[in-house]
């Protein structure tokens, strides 16, 4: 069971070493995901009191069973175990580890991690008594301190002395959660893993873990220690405010994703709750938890004001869909607090504003997992250059690394886990969160420095409103847009590629390409409308992008032609009649290409929006609108072009809102339902066709994982 819950995080490999009452070891791996290699190799069936499992997500190795963890060695000493992460000199320590007469089977970086903390365990050994347990932990404790010194990188690893039956777990820069808890069958229990849901489904008592720390434990026990020096640290368990059941797929539902796509409406009701305080009566949350976020945001808006009054910067630092969510809420500010936010990823930060940051500067980090490898190291350079710009994260998981190591404030999205890799409703509830707190950002300013502008009053009570509206509004898209949604994934999952093209949505156009691109693993851009005319439109008319359809067509095409068509090739080849029959032959390869177009409902938006239209439907191409209803745009895409009798459009018609800061939220409700759409019906399409390991999965693409925490 806990290595199906690490499945969303990768699997290109599985594997579990278990350790039975006797000391046995028995350790089995092999390639592939969780639910078909646990069941393949029999590890559910295997007995034992001590298990160490791991999921792989490949960095260091090809994936083989042979780079699958975890490993156990025998070289020097005897102990297994695996990590997690990312060990940066791992072919220096590989030849360093032959060198010293270690036996290496793989290339991954994990079995150097073990590999190093056998040897000096082994070391330690030899200068103590071996078959003391007291002794032997206290020389793996110092063995993990020397070992530890020669790892580079970010990891979290955990290692077993099978002698002893104890366990040691350390985190050095990658995710590490430990809990505690009883089992009514066997007992009490310690648990160490890099995901917290994979804890929740055994225990809701953790012992937070910091930078630099690792904990021993047996089953009765434990310990935390410093990696550096080895001191032991005194800290109390908590109890996670997330539950178990969060964590659970409710028989209502085939996958995640679409639970998660589902539950978004109370997601962004609590965050409405949270920030209305005191205005609104609670339904969701309790007096506590809306007294402290209320805390959070009235700080929130004093840094932004501060860094405004002295001119500096809000920077906006993010990755994948977070990233998106950033882009989008520039709008939101843009448009009702008249702040600037800008958004970056962590490349860019570096790349163009980490040497011009000064004290007045805002630093604000979105992360679901709140592990996020990049941000994390984006915000220890922020740290160790003691420049004084204040670090502010957004992030769902507050058990996390950013949340308690790297923040000088911390603003909860309070959505609950979120299990399928694709983001959905934590993804919906940044945005509701950055439209909530760009709304407190322009009440405070239309008290103080835009006192008096009548324009930004109308704008907040209007916004005030929609906000108001949102849960309604989203459960509204749902049904409202099924039918649309569901013509245009019968049209689309077959298709290669695909462009997304916004007017002032360009964050919602990429997380709609960014939806299709994870779960259907198609080829799909997001782009700000007018771009696409600035070369991508290449695409547009015959071209190379070719799908099942129409190499099935060719196919067809060359059956019916058979023999024949050789003969003729023979009798007239070169002469302009071969030349002709060459174009008829590829001629059955002409497809539009799809383009989704997304708008509110400003009327120079949608003015906008029907000229790209126009311009790109005559040139190849098929249009899916995604919009409010407007009779112009939805005729603009109906006509077809006068040469083009194949021409398809769909209009996905999203409720009325007269608002485009509340289209964000409805179209990107139909542009999720659009990619799990697609997903289930390509996957469908796959499995009929025999094709094992595909990889198209609403939950679980491969490839990808719901937590990046390596460089």
């Amino acid at each position: 069971m806990l290595l199906r819950t690490l499945e969303y995080r990768g699997y290109d490999s599985t594997g579990a070493a278990i350790q039975s009452d006797d000391g046995t070891v028995v350790l089995r791996k092999g390639v592939g995901a969780p639910t078909r290699v646990v069941k393949e190799l029999g590890i559910v069936a295997l007995p034992g009191r001590i298990f160490c499992g791991q999921v792989r997500w490949a960095t260091f190795g090809a994936v083989t069973a042979e780079n699958a963890q975890p490993h156990e060695v025998r070289c020097k000493t005897h102990i297994y175990g695996a990590h997690n992460g990312n060990v940066t000199n791992c072919d220096a320590l590989k030849a360093w580890l032959e060198a010293e007469g270690h036996s290496v089977r793989s290339d991954n970086d994990g079995e150097m991690v073990v590999h190093s903390i056998e040897h000096e365990f082994a070391i330690e050994l030899a200068h103590v008594d071996a078959a003391a347990p007291a002794a032997r932990r206290e020389a793996m404790r110092r063995a993990i301190v020397a070992a530890a010194a020669r790892l580079h990188g970010s990891y979290a690893a955990v290692v077993v002395d099978p002698v002893t039956g104890t366990a040691w777990a350390i985190k050095q820069g990658s995710s590490l959660y430990f809990g505690v808890g009883e089992d009514p069958r066997s007992g009490r229990f310690g648990l160490a893993s890099s995901d917290l849901s994979s804890i929740l489904k055994m225990t809701e008592t953790l012992l937070p873990l910091k930078e630099g720390e690792f904990v021993e434990w047996d089953a009765m026990d434990h310990t935390l220690y410093a990696v550096e020096g080895g001191a032991p640290i005194a800290r109390a368990t908590t109890r996670s405010k997330l539950r178990a059941e969060d964590t659970a797929l409710d028989p209502r539902y085939s996958t995640f994703m679409e639970q998660e796509i589902a539950a978004q409406p109370r997601a962004v009701a609590t965050i409405l709750e949270l920030l209305a305080g005191g205005r609104a009566p609670r339904v969701l949350t309790d007096e506590g938890e809306a007294a402290e976020f209320a805390g959070l945001v009235e700080r929130f808006v004093d840094l932004v004001a501060k860094a405004v009054q002295n001119r500096g910067r809000i920077l906006v630092v993010s990755c994948g869909s977070s990233y998106n969510a950033a882009c989008t809420g520039a709008l939101f500010w843009n448009e009702l607090a008249r702040v600037e936010l800008v958004p970056l990823l962590p490349g860019q930060f570096r790349e163009r504003v980490s040497n011009t940051l000064s004290a007045h500067d805002l630093v604000i980090t979105i992360s679901q997992s709140g592990e996020t490898k990049d941000l994390v190291d984006i915000l220890d350079d922020l740290i160790a250059g003691g420049i004084g710009a204040t670090r502010i994260s957004i992030v769902n998981n507050v058990n996390s690394t950013i949340a308690q190591e790297k923040s000088d404030l911390v603003v909860p999205l309070r959505c609950g886990p979120e299990i399928a890799v694709p983001a959905t409703k934590s993804f919906t509830a940044q945005l509701a969160l950055l439209l909530g707190l760009a709304q407190r950002v322009a009440e405070r300013r239309a008290k103080t420095d835009l006192a008096g502008d009548a324009a930004l009053a109308r704008r907040i009570a209007s916004a005030e409103a929609g906000l108001a509206r949102l849960p309604a509004l989203l459960q509204e898209t749902t049904s409202a847009t099924a039918a649309h949604v569901e013509e245009a994934a019968q049209l689309l999952f077959l298709r290669p590629s695909l462009h997304l093209l916004a007017t002032r949505l360009s964050g919602l156009a990429r997380e709609g390409a960014l939806k299709i691109r994870e779960v259907v693993l198609d080829h799909a851009e997001g782009f700000e409308a007018s771009e696409f005319k600035h070369g991508p439109n290449t695409l547009l008319g015959f071209n190379t992008v070719f799908g099942p359809d129409q190499i099935g067509a060719l196919l067809g095409h060359l059956g019916s032609i058979g023999a024949d068509l050789q003969n003729e090739a023979r009798a007239f080849a070169g002469s302009a009649g071969a030349k002709s029959a060459s174009h008829a032959l590829f001629d059955v390869l002409r497809c539009d290409y799809p383009l989704l177009y997304l708008t509110g409902p400003d009327p120079r938006d949608v003015a906008l929006t029907i000229s790209q239209l126009n311009t790109h439907k005559i040139r190849g191409a098929m249009s899916i609108v995604f919009a409010e209803d407007d009779d112009s745009l939805r005729r603009s895409a109906a006509k077809a072009p006068v040469d083009n009798a194949a021409y398809r459009s769909v209009y996905v018609t999203l409720p009325k809102t007269g608002d485009t800061l509340l289209t964000a939220f409805t179209s990107i409700v139909a542009l999720q339902q659009l990619a799990l759409r697609m997903s289930v019906l390509k996957a469908a399409y796959l499995d009929n066709l025999g094709i094992a390991d595909h990889g198209v999965h609403p939950d679980v693409p491969k490839n990808v994982s719901k937590s990046i925490t390596v460089d």
